[in-house]
């Protein structure tokens, strides 16, 4: 991972059940229901811990059988949706102070 990479991990408080192959989410907070196609709902598990946009791309194409580059922009999508309706935190990991390694 390289350094000040964005890690992204599902917010607490948050329901879901999965039904067939999407997820229905539900935020207490805002009483908002949102269902999630397979593809999304592969990420929003995939995001029970804090993970890169590179290893989601290389679990979801190991999932399916597709390279990593052919899944980037759908992940990186669905992440960035997930940020905004606030149920993925993102972080950076912290830059070394200069002079230290």
């Amino acid at each position: 991972m390289g350094l000040g990479e964005a890690k992204y991990r599902r917010r607490g408080g948050l329901q879901f059940r999965r039904e067939g192959g999407d997820i229905v989410v539900f935020c207490p907070d805002t009483g908002d229901f949102c269902v999630l196609n397979e593809t999304a709902a592969f990420v929003f598990e995939a995001i029970d811990r804090r993970r890169t946009l590179e290893h989601l791309c290389k679990q979801l194409a190991t999932e399916y059988g597709v390279d990593a580059s052919a899944v980037r922009e759908d992940v990186r999508a669905c992440l960035r949706e997930m940020v905004n309706l606030g149920w993925v935190e993102r972080s950076r990991r912290a830059k070394p102070p200069k002079g230290s390694r």
